[in-house]
């Protein structure tokens, strides 16, 4: 419609990207992590007077690696824990009561001591 066109011409007068938006910095340096925060972060935290462009892009890069390293570590453990674990009924309910809970020979509080 004509107030589309109308709007989309205005848009791209004004920001120079159209209605579509622009390309984000993290998906022009290829990472998930986001290049923008992190730059406002390191400008707001004072930690230089001035924040190159590329110094946002650098860190938010080292910390998508790092936590990828974390989360894989993670991961790994947690498989291995699942597979050490024995995963019968009988074995949980031991697991939460005691020795004593599961045996046929009484229940858990005659084997109390008095």
């Amino acid at each position: 419609t004509p107030a589309n066109r109308r709007l989309a011409r205005f848009l791209l007068k004004v920001t120079g990207r159209g209605k579509t938006g622009g390309k984000t910095r993290s998906s022009k340096a290829g990472v998930q992590f986001p290049v923008g925060r992190v730059h406002r972060l390191l400008r707001k935290g004072h930690y230089a007077e001035r924040v190159g462009a590329g110094a946002p892009v650098y860190l938010a890069a080292v910390l998508e690696y790092l936590t990828a390293e974390i989360l894989e570590l993670a991961g790994n453990a947690a498989r291995d824990n699942k597979k050490s674990r024995s995963n019968t009924p009988s074995s949980k309910t031991r697991g939460r009561l005691g020795p004593t809970a599961c045996s046929n020979t009484g229940t858990a509080s005659s084997k109390l001591p008095s």
